[in-house]
């Protein structure tokens, strides 16, 4: 907080009472006469319950209201329109995951900066102050222009607040029937920053300077939780380059977007913009993380890469994407073998998505291979059922947060929780190019009701899983088949591989036969003279295999159609048989 702007605040709060000692009316609070401008506002972090009070560019308090339940409506002389203004807000209101009462100071206000002619003479204007603008309102306090903090802002979360809206308070709006669009966007924005608040931790006295604080770390351009070369400490002592290196603010916030999306606190049911969203903030294949075990002392390594052969491609894919995951000793550099190692004894993996739309799942994937655990190294193959972003309008838009979970046995971890966690954050892409290694089918006679009530045809996936030269001619092909259901303890939707003998749950559905065929000769799906050869199931449960398939170029692209039959019904898609397209290796 600006120094000067708190002393200039606190004299013209003494000049104030002495001048309504005398019976002045020297701060205008109501009325419109033809030297003012009426501008109503919305002050919502919560609602709040407070005194709003208005400066100009110099620092110069002209003005005053009362705030009640977020509302105010504020007189502005109007030869001060053409300068920029202040909007300062104190008092309290509910914080609406955490259900605490923030008290706001002069320390630690709401604030707005509005650009000078934001306003004009006669014409009622409107000023949203949320913890959005009082990020941009700090960065200017502290030297920045008006221009360079909305920039940073926008920079950092992907849009700049817009002063046209009207938020409200999304736990206490049980209705949205009236809110235009924009005013719901920014109540819900409101609600991620107090989710934000609660995922990490915070005191009522942390939410009301977390806006502030935030605006000490963005002074540099980057969220990481560092200012001036130190950590961003709150009152409390929650220290944000320490949350950061553990899990960077960012995927933290792209995490609270979705976390509150679904959130009971979300009484109006606010949803997430699918535009103006944090910028997709991922890491790279090859990122090495490390982690601190139970004892405090010794600390491990954790890498991630995603080799890939033709077909495949290198990169995180919403394809079948293989995992290499190399732990190694962060003192001595030498491998972890979960086998031998005085302190590591497993090590589990787990893909989990954070849907913006307010929804949580997993993603198929396969048993860690670790043959080659001497080595420190593990490999699991992940079949990502959706990319991170999607292209809108020129621009990516993410769609929520992929976050990968490699949880390490620790015995000097204590029992109630004997495990190391890492978590990384992939960016996955889509396929590039015309291969088709993932084909999704359906039949009618299959279905199943989701957790929308809705009841539709059950989904079914085929992924290329693997193809590779046989040494006796041909190629050995496997696909890995999954589908769809719900299952409460695990989290939602879950899609479980698809072969005899499994119960789908929610609703109960099993598995009673099935089969797999595949076919080269690029007939139709109902000739008569197709020829389709069995796919037998593997030791791997939904895995399916045919070893020495003739025909397969090594040169152009096949096409191969697959057929899926579970109960007697055969999945397809809209053109007939479901259909995988790729050059052999």
């Amino acid at each position: 907080m600006n120094i000067k702007h708190i002393t200039s605040y606190a004299a013209s709060l003494m000049l104030a009472a002495t001048l309504s000692a005398c019976g002045s009316d020297s701060l205008p609070t109501t009325g419109t006469t033809s030297t003012s401008t009426t501008v109503n506002g919305q002050a919502i972090a919560g609602a709040v319950n407070g005194t709003l009070h208005v400066h100009d560019a110099n620092d110069n308090h002209f003005a005053t209201a009362t705030i009640t339940n977020g509302q105010f409506s504020v007189e502005i002389p109007n030869d001060k329109l053409s300068g920029e203004l202040d909007f300062e807000v104190t008092g309290s209101y509910r914080d609406e995951v955490s259900g605490q009462t923030v008290t706001l100071t002069v320390a630690n206000p709401l604030a707005l900066r509005v650009a000078a002619n934001t306003y004009q003479a006669g014409t009622l204007g409107n000023a949203p102050v949320t913890p959005d603008t009082t990020m941009i309102r700090t960065m200017v306090a502290n030297g920045k222009t008006l221009t360079a903090a909305e920039t940073a802002f926008q920079t950092a979360f992907g849009y700049k607040p817009d002063l046209t809206a009207t938020p409200f308070d999304p736990y206490t709006t049980q209705s949205i029937t009236t809110q235009t669009t924009a005013d719901q966007t920014a109540a819900f924005r409101v609600g991620v920053w107090s989710q934000l608040g609660k995922d990490l931790g915070l005191t009522a006295t942390d939410l009301a300077e977390l806006p502030i604080k935030l605006a000490d770390d963005l002074a540099d351009g980057t969220l990481d939780g560092v200012a001036a070369g130190n950590p961003v400490t709150l009152t409390s002592g929650v220290n944000l380059q320490a949350l950061n290196q553990t899990m960077p603010l960012a995927n933290r916030l792209s995490v609270a977007i979705s976390s509150f999306a679904g959130s009971a606190a979300n009484v109006a049911g606010v949803a997430a913009p699918s535009m103006g969203l944090p910028p997709i903030t991922a890491d790279m294949p090859g990122t090495s993380k490390t982690i601190t075990l139970g004892n405090g002392t010794r600390q491990i390594n954790v890498k991630i890469d995603t080799p890939a052969t033709a077909p495949f491609q290198m990169g995180y894919r919403n394809v079948k994407t293989t995992h290499k995951i190399t732990l190694t000793d962060a003192a001595t550099t030498l491998p972890v073998n979960i086998n031998t190692d005085a302190n590591i004894n497993s090590i589990a993996f787990k893909p989990w998505m954070y849907m913006f739309a307010g929804h949580q799942h997993g993603s198929p994937f396969g048993a860690i291979n670790t043959t080659q655990a001497a080595l420190g190294i593990y490999t699991v193959d992940t079949y990502y059922l959706m990319p991170t972003g999607m292209m809108m309008n020129g621009t990516v838009e993410p769609m929520g947060q992929w976050d990968l979970e490699v949880k390490l046995g620790d015995t000097t971890a204590p029992a109630t929780d004997p495990y190391a966690y890492s978590h990384f954050f992939p960016n996955v892409m889509m396929n590039m190019g015309t291969d088709l290694l993932l084909a999704k089918g359906i039949n009618a006679a299959d279905t199943w009701t989701d957790m929308m009530g809705v009841t539709k045809p059950r989904e079914y996936r085929v992924w290329l899983q693997d193809v590779v030269a046989n040494a006796g001619g041909g190629h050995d092909l496997s696909i890995y088949a999954t589908t769809l259901g719900m299952n409460m303890s695990a989290g939602g939707m879950i899609f479980p591989p698809v072969y005899q003998g499994f119960s789908v749950m929610m609703p109960a559905y099993m598995i009673n036969t099935v089969s797999c065929d595949v076919s080269t000769d690029g007939l139709a799906t109902n000739d008569v003279a197709k020829v389709w050869q069995a796919m037998p199931m593997t030791v791997t449960n939904g895995q399916y295999k045919i070893t020495g398939l003739s025909g397969l170029s090594t040169t152009a692209q096949n096409t191969l159609d697959i057929r899926l039959t579970v109960n007697g019904n055969v999945m397809l898609d809209a053109g007939g048989n479901l259909q995988l397209k790729f050059t052999a290796p």
